[in-house]
């Protein structure tokens, strides 16, 4: 973590909005966002915001219109590979299960960005159901604003304590690990009752 830290440090220092639109759009585009250290980034740049190094505002700015286009890329992608998706007779007879479920727990969506599987899966996965674009574009910009104020604000608290980015990282990731806990917890109870609803329409 030291390492990587000290180069988003090097690059953050030099090149700040330009490195973090980037990094937080590839993030959440399908499948990249497995190997690229978005919360990461955006922790140590709330660090040298608290720091004086840079501008809160800008943080948040810039990450959110990352994070939006990454987000939307995945949802395009998505919707453009559902003919391919409708070609496995099993996936095709999900996908009207996986709108449905969006559509009754629009709620459950606004945390999307915290777990990162969910964050880089979720939007390829509801371009894909053809999920209504206005809806998706309003769940987006809402879990985007969450995510990045969460992150952005509590990295930025440290960096005002003139404490170390390090530090900054480990609270960011702890918090997206509580927040991404108590939501699986959540979505564990959802699916239980989807699956005890399900059973018992069986009968």
């Amino acid at each position: 973590m030291g390492r990587i830290t000290d180069v988003l440090l090097y690059w953050l220092s030099r090149y700040a909005l330009p490195t973090l639109f980037v990094v937080m759009a590839m993030k959440n585009c399908a499948f990249l966002g497995f190997a690229v250290p978005g919360t990461t980034t955006l922790a140590v740049a709330g660090f040298l915001a608290g720091a004086g190094r840079l501008s809160i505002s800008s943080v948040l700015i810039v990450s959110v219109a990352g994070v939006l286009v990454g987000n939307n890329i995945s949802y395009i992608v998505g919707r453009r590979i559902r003919g391919s998706i409708e070609d496995y007779g099993r996936l095709r007879s999900e996908m009207p299960r996986v709108r449905h479920w969006a559509d009754r727990h629009v709620g459950v969506l606004f945390f999307f960005q915290f777990p990162v599987p969910v964050r880089v899966l979720l939007p390829l996965t509801l371009g894909s159901v053809h999920f209504p674009w206005r809806r998706w574009l309003a769940v987006d910009i809402a879990a985007s604003v969450l995510f990045v104020c969460t992150i952005g604000f509590a990295s930025y608290g440290i960096g005002r304590g003139a404490r170390n980015a390090t530090e900054a990282v480990r609270f960011s990731e702890i918090v997206q690990w509580v927040i991404a806990g108590v939501l699986a917890v959540w979505l564990a109870v959802l699916i239980g009752r989807f699956l005890y609803a399900r059973r018992l329409s069986r009968r």
